[in-house]
């Protein structure tokens, strides 16, 4: 399903470039999660620009900032306080002040 893009629109990429596509919703995860990890993003809404025309670029920017820039610091914030939780519960708390018999 879908419209493949020519491989002449993705100059300097992979000859796999042009089965990305939005045809089906498998596709278009396939694509965006390509824009996400931020494997050659910037080729990827080339080729679609020289298809579809100048406006398509505001979809893969607004993708990136809100989803890469956005969602995915959140994401790493959410498991990076889970471990901090989880490592503060392992540790024993401390007794009280060092004494000063320990130095």
């Amino acid at each position: 399903g879908g419209q493949t893009i020519p491989d002449a629109a993705f100059e300097g990429a992979p000859p796999s470039y042009h089965a990305l596509r939005f045809g089906t919703y498998l596709d278009a995860f396939v694509t965006l999660f390509q824009v996400l990890v931020v494997n050659n993003w910037q080729i990827i809404a080339s080729g679609y620009v020289k298809v579809y025309g100048p406006y398509v670029v505001v979809l893969f920017i607004g993708f990136n900032l809100v989803v890469v820039t956005v969602a995915l610091n959140v994401f790493t914030a959410f498991f990076v306080s889970a471990f901090v939780a989880k490592f503060e519960d392992q540790t024993p708390p401390l007794s009280g002040p060092p004494s000063a018999a320990k130095f």
